[in-house]
């Protein structure tokens, strides 16, 4: 689940934050329709759920979760990132990195 900041894409890459794409998709500021006004606070971005489908490489494989925007900064705020199916394992001393 992610809340977009700017516009960008997040592609799924291989074994190195620039390796190759095994999938990808856009992201773009939220709608008005997901920006609640709140007298007081900040607004409340509701959260937008993002399915991505990955074939399966052969064999084991490090994934990359790269936020990519035009420029420098904030692309998206994510709280959870989740997978699922056939082949999907975390190795004992699985690692969880924030590149930046």
């Amino acid at each position: 689940y992610l809340v977009p900041e700017a516009e960008g894409a997040v592609p799924v890459r291989r074994d190195a934050a620039a390796g190759p794409i095994l999938t990808e998709t856009a992201i773009a500021p939220p709608a008005e329709s997901l920006i609640e006004e709140r007298e007081d606070g900040p607004p409340l971005i509701h959260w937008m759920s993002y399915t991505l489908p990955i074939e399966a490489p052969d064999g084991a494989h490090d994934l990359y979760v790269v936020f990519e925007g035009p420029e420098r900064g904030t692309v998206a705020r994510f709280d959870r990132i989740e997978f699922e199916g056939p082949g999907v394992t975390t190795r004992p001393g699985a690692e969880i990195s924030i590149l930046h």
